[in-house]
């Protein structure tokens, strides 16, 4: 992936992408292991912004990828007072403008996510396009001088097939024209790989398991990825974060060309 030139319209250049792209999808919070997906949720505060963002940088990572919107009573995420799409709330908005031009001013990026998987959160990738456009507007317009690009969603393939992927990717490039198009998938959505710039990818094995799984067979599967095309990020192929085993992962990721998602 090239940076995006400048146009004589004015467009914003993206900022540089330090490829390779890194960051530490999981990290410990009170004796547990949590996710930077949940890093705007409601329920959360600073101090767990700030142990998820000291534990990606501890790990050699530069990137926190987090949801713009869920249905997860658990780690509810969203930035409007009401529904998707509906009145702003001018409160989250500014958290996540101050944070992704706190990470951009430290050399790091902030990736929204757009939609997230499961059934709680069916009634949001399942909007009108209108209301997706109105959302997507307002969320782009406080993160695009900040931010290198956005994620499409998480484990987008699982809901979304190739023509509904590219129908956000056309969105986002309406509203950030200079910025990259990537998304969460574990394989490709129905139709075929969708028109974006990267492939966040997840390793076809439960995570929980990733300690089982050699260097060589995670670095084989991110080859067999990248036959489709795309920038690899492979980002989740282990939770064990505590483990030396993630480490020897990310370090042969790194070493063939690929991103990561843990510590090295």
């Amino acid at each position: 992936m090239n940076n995006k030139s400048l146009s004589p319209t004015g467009i914003i250049p993206a900022p540089p992408l330090p490829v390779p792209l890194k960051t530490s999808l999981f990290f410990n919070y009170k004796g547990e292991i949590r996710d930077s997906w949940s890093f705007f949720a409601r329920n959360v505060g600073e101090s767990y912004r700030s142990l998820c963002g000291n534990a990606i940088v501890a790990g050699g990572g530069t990137s926190i990828i987090a949801l713009m919107s869920n249905g997860d009573p658990r780690a509810p995420v969203s930035f409007f007072e009401d529904e998707w799409g509906g009145t702003a709330d001018m409160g989250q908005l500014t958290l996540l403008e101050e944070t992704a031009k706190l990470v951009s001013k430290a050399g790091g990026a902030l990736w929204p996510c757009f939609l997230c998987d499961g059934n709680e959160s069916a009634h949001i990738r399942n909007a009108p396009m209108a209301v997706h456009d109105r959302a997507l507007s307002l969320l782009i317009a406080h993160t695009r001088p900040y931010v290198p690009g956005y994620c499409i969603g998480l484990e987008s393939s699982e809901n979304l097939d190739c023509a509904r992927h590219n129908e956000f990717a056309r969105m986002i490039r309406k509203y950030a024209p200079d910025r990259y198009v990537l998304s969460h998938m574990q394989r490709l959505p129905d139709g075929g790989m969708p028109d974006i710039d990267g492939w966040m990818y997840e390793h076809s094995w439960d995570p929980n398991k990733g300690d089982e799984h050699s260097p060589e067979e995670v670095v084989a599967e991110a080859r067999t990825a990248q036959a489709h095309g795309k920038y690899v990020w492979p980002i989740e192929y282990n939770v064990n974060i505590n483990g030396s085993r993630i480490r020897e992962q990310g370090r042969a990721l790194i070493a063939a060309g690929f991103g990561c998602g843990g510590p090295v």
